[in-house]
């Protein structure tokens, strides 16, 4: 599928351009960051991982991207069905943003 490359296109064009993959979905953390961000979280789709490190930018946290081994599992690709709901989320993600939602002073 070509989706995944897009969907990273569009989301380091108009969201988070700061890491060389933002949707990869492997995401580490310290037990009370975890806490803080989740607390903040508002997606559980397609662009939580992307909203988490926006939170996490936000909150002041030290994030480094690692190199990993990842190995694709048969079926976990994005389908052309899944395009609208990404979408939404984005411009969900994008509105956020416009409202500050993620900006270091609009704390919860």
């Amino acid at each position: 599928s070509k989706l995944g490359p897009l969907f990273h296109a569009i989301v380091r064009r108009f969201i988070i351009s700061d890491f060389l993959d933002s949707i990869c979905g492997f995401k580490g953390f310290k037990a009370n960051v975890a806490k803080t961000i989740c607390k903040e979280q508002t997606l559980y789709g397609y662009c939580f991982d992307v909203e988490i490190l926006l939170i996490a930018q936000k909150n002041g946290y030290s994030i480094k991207e690692l190199p990993v081994v990842w190995n694709d599992k048969k079926g976990s690709k994005l389908s052309i069905l899944d395009s609208p709901a990404i979408l939404l989320e984005i411009v969900k993600l994008k509105i956020n943003q416009i409202k500050g939602r993620y900006n270091k002073d609009n704390a919860r």
